[in-house]
């Protein structure tokens, strides 16, 4: 995560508590009820900044002066209820190099249904997003053209719910990618892209010629129910052709 300048209060989180001042005696025990009230003014529903706060609480000793700190955190609003995505575009381009490309040797469109993946001017495509919360799990995977939301299962399983199966990236490897960090250049930090060169999966395999979409999914936070499609922000790309 990125550092935070500190927003609104600078005290952050106030505490109270149902005492101040309590007396121990030897070999016992004493309950103390502290209330932790989060900081609202710019935290809450704000996916620009990590809602987050925390702090700790200090205990002193009259006797012998010595100071012990209890340490808090928490979240200051409903982190699963945040995009994880920006709210710039999800882009997927079709890169172009070699001949045919532009005099700088490299082209980019965007994709649209029916492009051709076929080795011809070493084209290759690439995935690009904001991921502006960071993820526990990141995963992009081929299925068949046909494929809609509803085919979605957890785990998704090759050859069922036209799934084909996951890629390899030129940039992260083989996917799903776990913890993937937050990646906003909005803040001073870059995006998450990967290339795929339109054949090679993770499993090893030789995609098939045929028709085919990419799908890229993210999973939110606090997320703890995979198989639900409402934990996940979820895109698929135009389809297009592998025709080598």
């Amino acid at each position: 995560m990125y550092p935070f300048p500190v927003f609104g209060d600078p005290h952050g989180a106030d505490v109270s508590f149902d005492q101040t001042s309590v007396t121990i005696e030897a070999h016992s025990t004493v309950n103390i009820t502290a209330t932790i009230h989060p900081p609202t003014e710019y935290y809450q529903d704000d996916d620009i900044r990590l809602p987050v706060y925390g702090g700790y609480i200090s205990i002193t000793c009259d006797d012998s002066g010595k100071v012990s700190h209890v340490p808090f955190l928490g979240a200051a609003s409903d982190m699963y209820q945040l995009p994880v995505q920006t709210y710039d575009p999800f882009y997927w381009k079709h890169f172009i190099t070699g001949v045919g490309a532009h005099p700088d040797w490299r082209h980019c469109i965007m994709w649209r249904d029916g492009e051709i993946l076929n080795g011809t001017g070493e084209a290759w495509l690439q995935m690009y997003m904001n991921s502006r919360m960071g993820s526990q799990l990141i995963d992009a995977f081929i299925v068949t053209k046909e494929w809609n939301e509803t085919d979605m299962v957890w785990p998704p399983v090759e050859g069922e719910n036209r799934f084909v199966g996951r890629i390899i990236g030129d940039r992260n490897g083989e996917f799903p990618v776990y913890n993937a960090p937050r990646t906003n250049y909005t803040n001073g930090g870059d995006s998450f892209w990967d290339n795929w060169m339109g054949r090679k999966l993770a499993n090893g395999s030789i995609l098939a010629n045929g028709d085919y979409r990419l799908v890229v999914r993210q999973l939110k936070h606090f997320a703890y129910d995979l198989t639900d499609s409402e934990s996940w922000w979820s895109h698929h790309s135009p389809w297009f052709t592998v025709n080598f």
